[in-house]
């Protein structure tokens, strides 16, 4: 067993350094985009907040305060601070209506030095998030899938693009595995009513709200991942059910403590909310829907204005962005692998399996992707959560074909050998 548990340990560690191998190398050459530098302009609010200066005026404008979630440049901040660089030493914000060449005279375009650092703390939670999905995969028990997974998270290039950037895509998806893996333990522990048992049904769903709070201000959609969470908890409810005694106060005290954590821990980071908080988030959904309007107005041929035109949205992620795109393949791996991940939901509900793992990706997955299909741009970084989740689909849809493809010719192959 310690010999067994000893080679799990060394194994992870291996990936863990393979992960972060491949998502630092050469991270000053990824391609760079203009709301890098605004991200790192801003990443003053870290030392305002870090001192406690929450009465300051940089906290009162609207612009970014309304328009842009507090995590990132704490997490910018504070990683751009240990490659020495203060915050009176940052860049201008990017001008978009001028040239790369003229941003970068005027000022508006970070270091080189200070570029790496900024994205060297985003890169880390990517990393994290990627890892994390490798050890929750592993419990699973596929090895196809889980080494699947590793292999496409390195070389895919644009993992590699999204997840690097100093920008909040690479935050966003370390917050949501961290939120995948709080609420993995929660159904773990569910059935186990004693004492101990509740203390950590307790601790794991103030964490899993505590990160989706987080992810919220990490980006707005993240909040979704807060619908994941009761969704998980009413499906756990269902499949320990004993009687309404036991269940149904431990499915409200569950989903109440993850709300009240989800909600402190989305005020909590960012002082604009301190005073006036469902003032503040009105505003600030406000300015996110005014935002997307004059997106899409400024980027008309690349829209999902009316219901019809989101119906497109789920092709072109799988034909555009994940493994194997450009081909039919994709919807056909995808299929195969979502009617066998039903199926095994299907049979968790009937306790005919313990995979707990699954129903924390697939419900987290589900609701934190759900933005996205609403979304009004093709802007590749906006399909980051469906793209991720998706590939987890395929990869168990190709596993499954492949396996019974083997089982398939061994009964052949028998049969040629009888002949």
């Amino acid at each position: 067993m310690k010999k067994s548990l000893s080679k799990k340990n060394f194994e992870a560690a291996l990936v863990l350094v393979i992960i972060i191998a491949a998502y630092f190398n050469n991270l000053q050459l990824v391609q760079f985009h203009g709301d890098e530098s605004c991200w790192v302009g801003i990443s003053n609010h870290f030392e305002y907040f870090l001192k406690g200066k929450f009465d300051d005026q940089i906290w009162k404008t609207d612009w970014p305060n309304l328009y842009t979630q507090s995590i990132t440049y704490y997490v910018i901040g504070a990683a751009r601070q240990l490659g020495g660089w203060k915050s009176n030493e940052l860049n201008g914000i990017y001008n978009f209506s001028q040239s790369y060449e003229e941003n970068l005279q005027a000022g508006n375009v970070p270091n080189d030095s200070l570029l790496w650092w900024s994205r060297a703390g985003v890169t880390s939670m990517a990393v994290l998030g990627v890892w994390l999905l490798f050890i929750l995969l592993r419990k699973h028990g596929n090895p196809f899938v889980t080494y699947g997974w590793v292999a496409i998270a390195i070389t895919n290039e644009y993992l590699l693009l999204h997840l690097r950037r100093a920008m909040n895509e690479g935050i966003l998806f370390g917050m949501v595995m961290l939120v995948i893996f709080c609420l993995y333990q929660v159904l773990a522990v569910w059935k186990d009513k004693t004492r101990s048992g509740n203390i950590k049904l307790i601790v794991w769903c103030a964490l899993a709200g505590m990160f989706t709070g987080l992810a919220g201000q990490t980006k707005l959609n993240g909040v979704t991942l807060g619908f994941g969470i009761l969704l998980a908890l009413f499906l756990v409810a269902i499949r320990e059910f004993q009687t309404v005694k036991h269940e149904i106060p431990r499915l409200f005290g569950g989903a109440l403590i993850a709300g009240v954590f989800a909600i402190a821990f989305f005020i909590a980071p960012n002082p604009v909310f301190y005073q006036d908080p469902v003032g503040a988030t009105i505003r600030v959904l406000e300015a996110r829907a005014v935002t997307m309007t004059e997106q899409a107005k400024a980027t008309q041929d690349r829209t999902f204005m009316t219901l019809s035109e989101k119906y497109n949205i789920g092709p072109l992620v799988l034909n555009k962005y994940t493994p194997l795109a450009q081909t039919r393949l994709n919807f056909l791996f995808f299929g195969v692998g979502a009617s066998l991940l039903f199926l095994r939901t299907k049979g968790w509900l009937k306790k005919q399996n313990d995979q707990h793992v699954l129903i924390a990706i697939l419900t987290i997955g589900l609701t934190g992707s759900l933005p996205a299909f609403l979304s009004m741009m093709d802007w590749d970084r906006y399909f980051l959560l469906p793209v991720i989740f998706s590939t987890v689909i395929i990869l168990f849809g190709i596993d499954f074909l492949v396996r019974v493809t083997y089982e398939k010719m061994k009964v052949w192959v028998a049969d040629q050998g009888k002949a």
